[in-house]
Formats: C-alpha cells, sequence, structure tokens
C-alpha cells in the first residue's frame, strides 16, 4: 500500500474512532431517536425497435434493501446517521449488446450481482451546518446532485459520461471514503470528498470488496453550490472539480497515472402553469482531459413538468437531451469519423398509489457510439417501481 493510500485509511480511522467517541460520550444526555427500512424494486423493461446492434428485450432491474438509523440532541443540532443499503442487479447488458451506445440507456443496468452498496455513517454539527460521512458511498448522493433530471431513465442524466467513465464511486460499485459538507448559511454550500481510486475488486463479480491495491490511487471531488428551498422542487447551481490519481490505461493502450474534469449544473422553476402544475429546467455541462478519455465533452438539459394534468399532483412528465462529444483520442483509435453521441427521451412518471409508479418512456440515440455503421435507435421502455414501506 503506498503512502497516500495508508495515510488516507488511517485518517478515516481516526476520523471514525473519534465521532465512536463523541457518541458515547453524549449517549447519557438524552437522544432523539429514529430508524426506517424501505425495500425498493425497480424494472426497466427495455425493447430496441429499430437501429442499433440488434433489436429485442431485455430487462435491467434493481432490488435494494435500505435501513437508516438516526439518533440526535433533541433539536438535532448535533446528529448522526447510519446507513446500508443491500442492492441486488440482474436483466443483461442492453446498451451494449442491443444499441452500441456509449451513455447507456437505462440508469440501473449493470452485471448480475449482489452487494452492500453503501455502509456509511455521518455526523452532524454546528447548528446543522456542517457534516462529516465516512464508510462506503455513493458519490452521486453528495455530489452533480439535479432532482429535476432524476426522473429520466438515461445514466447521463443522473451524473454525467464524463466522471462516470473515470472509475468513480457511482453504481454499481462504491468504494469506501469520506465527505465534508459545510453550509455558510440557508442558501449555499461546499462539499469535498475523498475515496478509494478504483472501486471493488477486478475480479469480483459478486459480494462486497474493499481493497487498496497498488495503482488505486485516489478520487477526490469538490463542489460549491447555491440552493434556493423556496419552491416545491429547489433552485440550484453548482460547479465541481474532480481528480483522480488511479493508473488506468486509455483507448489507444497508453497508461496514464491521473485524470481530470470539471462540470457547472443547475436546476430551476420556469413558472407555475395552473392548481399543482410546476415547469422546471435543468442543464448539464462537463468536460474531462480529451486526451485520456472516451468523451471529452459533455451537455446535458431538459423539462421537468409536476402534475401535468389536473388531479394528478404526483405525476411527472419529463423530457431531456444528452449529447456526449467524444475525443480525438477516441475517435483516431477507433477509426470514427462522427464527434457524438446524442440521446433525446420521453417519459412520463404515472403514481398509481403510495408504493407504485409505472413510467412509459421511450428514447432516440442518434449516432450511438458514434460509430457510422450502427443506425440511429429508437427504444420504448416501462420503468415500474415498488417501494415498500
Amino acid at each position: 500500500m503506498s503512502n497516500t493510500r495508508t495515510i488516507f485509511t488511517i485518517s478515516l480511522l481516526f476520523a471514525l474512532t473519534s465521532w465512536v467517541d463523541h457518541v458515547d460520550a453524549n449517549t447519557s444526555r438524552g437522544t432523539t431517536r429514529d430508524w426506517s427500512l424501505e425495500i425498493i424494486g425497480t424494472v426497466d423493461l427495455l425493447a430496441n425497435l429499430r437501429g442499433g446492434r440488434k433489436r429485442g428485450i431485455d430487462i435491467p432491474s434493481t432490488l435494494e434493501i435500505v435501513g437508516d438509523y438516526f439518533w440526535g440532541d433533541a433539536d438535532n443540532a448535533n446528529a448522526h446517521h447510519i446507513k446500508l443499503n443491500l442492492l441486488g442487479t440482474a436483466g443483461g447488458n442492453f446498451s451494449a449488446d442491443r444499441i452500441g451506445d456509449i451513455q447507456t440507456v437505462s440508469s440501473v443496468e449493470a452485471p448480475n450481482s449482489a452487494k452492500l452498496f453503501e455502509a456509511w455513517y455521518e455526523y452532524t454539527f454546528g447548528a446543522k451546518r456542517v457534516s462529516l460521512r465516512v464508510g462506503l458511498q455513493d458519490l452521486n448522493a453528495e455530489f452533480y446532485v439535479l432532482e429535476r433530471a432524476s426522473s429520466l431513465l438515461h445514466s447521463s442524466f443522473g451524473i454525467g459520461p464524463e466522471i462516470a467513465q473515470a472509475n468513480a464511486s457511482l453504481f454499481p460499485t462504491t468504494a469506501l471514503g469520506a465527505v465534508v459538507r459545510i453550509r455558510p448559511n440557508d442558501k449555499t454550500y461546499v462539499a469535498a470528498g475523498i475515496y478509494d481510486g478504483f472501486p471493488g475488486s477486478p475480479t469480483g463479480k459478486f459480494g462486497t470488496h474493499i481493497r487498496f491495491d497498488d495503482g488505486d490511487g485516489l478520487f477526490a471531488i469538490g463542489e460549491v453550490g447555491y440552493v434556493d428551498a423556496a419552491h416545491e422542487l429547489p433552485a440550484k447551481a453548482a460547479i465541481g472539480v474532480w481528480h483522480t490519481t488511479a493508473s488506468f490505461e486509455d483507448i489507444a493502450g497508453v497508461t496514464h497515472g491521473g485524470n481530470s474534469g470539471a462540470y457547472v449544473i443547475t436546476e430551476l422553476p420556469l413558472t407555475k402553469i395552473r392548481g399543482d402544475g410546476n415547469l422546471g429546467l435543468f442543464l448539464q455541462f462537463g468536460f474531462a482531459r480529451a486526451s485520456r478519455n472516451e468523451v471529452g465533452r459533455y451537455f446535458g438539459g431538459g423539462l421537468h413538468w409536476i402534475a401535468p394534468f389536473a388531479g394528478r399532483e404526483e405525476d411527472e412528465f419529463s423530457a431531456g437531451v444528452a449529447h456526449a462529444r467524444l475525443s480525438n483520442t477516441h475517435r483516431q483509435a477507433n477509426g470514427l469519423r462522427c464527434h457524438t453521441e446524442t440521446a433525446i427521451e420521453l417519459s412520463y412518471a404515472y403514481q398509481l398509489n403510495d408504493w407504485l409508479v409505472v413510467q412509459p418512456d421511450i428514447q432516440f440515440v442518434i449516432d450511438p457510439g458514434s460509430d457510422d455503421e450502427i443506425d440511429d435507435a429508437v427504444i420504448a421502455g416501462i420503468r415500474i417501481v415498488v417501494q415498500l414501506p
């Protein structure tokens, strides 16, 4: 283990020990306690109707068992949170096998596996303005978060491909990490995180693997943002930068010892259309070092409409465009003439009751993989989400 990773591990253990000591010291002072347990099943029934690599149907799916335990002072000025998330994934490789795209049509698409996806402890203090989180965690739960984009199925609306390609601590495999978030006031925040640079094990398909191998390095990310919560969904603007010291081999077969990029995200309400209907906008822009990555630049954006029809207060209509521009290094190594891949998505989430959502969806993928030999694809799908209790 390198000196850098040794220092990182010792720091995490020291921080966890300090927090446990603090918890023990305050146990007798009287605390409020709460816990929850959820089972969340997500099924994407996807059919490639035209174009791509080949027609057909696949069913990417996830099953999550999520447990949360909270305790703190009476006013939660000093609060503690433990989270465990058991994740199972199944359903085939729809994007690679049937579409040939880079960005991935479904955000729940992953190899068949079962693992502990998240296991972390968080301590909030300083009148709720500072939080520290340590453990196995999803980077996208804290960084690059846009609520108005989260209803869409396409992976790029969750987090841009310029970061997803960098082996970060993301679905479906997370890494050990530590995150600090500071809120100077009610509308601004600064967040910084550091993670093991290679989540999981290269040969471990099933189960949870926490390893610090040579070449793993560290993945660091920081984000500064503004959030106005005076709306049904917040208005938000944020800027982030990331850097990894992990060793990796690019598409041309050249080994590099680092990678970096940056992004800007925003979402805001546009207008209150009528009664319960609220229309909002989201935008994403990110880039990564073009000489080392498949995707050099990414732009995404879309509209999100809550309660588009009278009497359907919890339904959501979403439309988005995800546009990835390939780096010259990747194109030259693969003999590609096209520079971009673009996905267009239209989706309607129908809330049947408190625990069931049915979401018809259609996507158009233009120039999948930026490969002239692959025709534009048309995908029809439906997402079913069951959340208990």
